[in-house]
């Protein structure tokens, strides 16, 4: 069985069946679809992974960046406001690296100063504040482009310009009569409709850009505070080191489990 070669169909049947019966594994483990953190950490180390990584990588969903609250004028997206809670580990070197990566990531120079124990970021197009608490920090973030709300408002009085003057000369038979008149207010009205739809157009595309970006720096962020704050948690045993080791050999399939004496002279080599 182990020189056998296998052709795509079998391959793509093997691989079904498998996580077939791993999800049927994995439902028996936890009968309600899910799994408890002791029940990760039993199936990590049956794998050879620390149990330290995995409490990091909960950890780190735990604190997955929440979605952001959409700031609206009319109906149209004009930018967002993303607040999350970070650990304690949070300190002046994740400060100034997240300042930089926004810097990247959105092509905009800030500036940044303090207000007693708060942390702020000031630039064209938004803000951020990092205010201490009790177990750790509060970081909200607010981005927003001023001359969207400027386009909007503009291309919705000049709309409703049209239209009124459009009802005016409509009202004096004027309107399609007197050609000149009808089209300055007509001006007015297409002015408006275009500007608005420009605005349909561009401003999600711009929040949407912005959001992801944001999400990017945020998950980077949130990794570098969880990595920091594993480094307090006491390291991997040498007992789980080699339970680790012996795992992995234990699952490469084209390497045979140890014997008791050749754990024995690997340890003794490794000495």
């Amino acid at each position: 069985m182990a020189g056998r070669t296998f052709d795509e169909k079998e391959v793509a049947e093997i691989f079904r069946l498998a996580a077939k019966r791993q999800d049927n594994a994995l439902r028996a483990l936890s009968p309600g679809g899910g799994l408890t953190l002791e029940e990760l950490t039993a199936i990590g180390q049956e794998a050879g992974i620390s149990p330290n990584f995995i409490a990091g990588a909960v950890q780190q969903l735990s604190h997955a960046p929440p979605a952001a609250k959409i700031d609206r004028l009319a109906g149209f997206p004009v930018g967002f406001t993303r607040t999350i809670d970070v650990p304690a580990s949070f300190g002046e070197e994740h400060w100034n690296r997240l300042v930089s990566s926004l810097h990247d990531e959105l092509d905009v120079l800030g500036r940044t100063h303090t207000a007693g124990n708060t942390r702020i970021w000031e630039s064209e197009i938004g803000q951020m504040v990092a205010e201490p608490r009790e177990e750790g920090y509060r970081l909200r973030l607010k981005l927003s482009k001023d001359t969207f709300r400027g386009a909007l408002i503009m291309g919705g009085v000049m709309t409703v310009m049209g239209i009124f003057f459009m009802l005016v000369l409509a009202s004096k038979g004027d309107f399609l009569v007197d050609m000149a008149k009808t089209l300055v207010v007509s001006m007015f009205a297409i002015a408006g409709l275009a500007g608005l739809g420009y605005g349909a157009v561009k401003f999600p595309n711009w929040v949407a850009d912005k959001e992801a970006r944001i999400d990017h720096v945020l998950e980077n962020l949130l990794a570098g505070v969880d990595a920091a704050s594993l480094e307090t948690v006491p390291p991997t045993t040498e007992a789980e080191v080699t339970q680790a080791s012996t795992t992995r050999l234990s699952l490469d399939p084209e390497q045979a489990p140890l014997t008791d004496t050749q754990q024995t002279t690997h340890h003794k080599t490794r000495s």
